[in-house]
């Protein structure tokens, strides 16, 4: 009797192992370095030297983003570490990265009303519904990307889909 529960527990056994297994197989490593491009907000031409340090970016420590899998379907926040870096073990599968405020409507919606915003709603959302980076992870290769993310001019609001109204004086 106890050979008969032996033999029919082996296969579940190894059912489990295999899937497990598998599991494993089919994650990868992607790493995303993640840089802030400070503004160029300047009147003036700025120094091509300055220029070029300036658009290399510095790495952006402790920065917030949201990964999303499946089409949106499963959304989950990920900080960057101490040097900018993301290391994410993911399965496979496409994936985007985005921005918090371009996944949190209702903030974003108050952020706009408190700076008395006019903004170009087709722009607003083609930015919204845009990846900052989107991939996908089809083999067990590490993958590395970079993500730069810009600053916005003071003035110009929190979204890059303001309209001014008026020349400033």
């Amino acid at each position: 009797m106890n050979y008969r529960l032996f033999f029919l527990i082996l296969p579940l056994f190894f059912t489990a192992c295999a899937q497990e297994k598998q599991g494993k197989k089919h994650q990868a490593i992607k790493q995303v370095h993640v840089r802030y491009i400070a503004p160029g907000c300047a009147t003036i031409p700025p120094d091509p030297e300055k220029e070029v340090l300036r658009l290399k970016g510095e790495p952006y420590a402790n920065y917030t983003l949201v990964l999303l899998h499946n089409q949106g379907q499963t959304q989950t926040q990920v900080t960057t570490d101490a040097k900018g870096n993301l290391n994410l073990p993911l399965a496979h599968g496409t994936y985007c990265l985005k921005q918090v405020l371009k996944t949190d409507s209702e903030a974003l919606a108050d952020t706009l009303s408190a700076t008395h915003a006019k903004v170009d709603s087709a722009c607003f959302q083609k930015w919204i519904n845009t990846c900052d980076l989107s991939f996908e992870i089809n083999n067990n290769i590490k993958q590395i990307d970079t993500l730069r993310i810009n600053g916005i001019c003071k003035g110009r609001g929190p979204i890059p889909c303001v309209i001014n109204t008026h020349f400033p004086r």
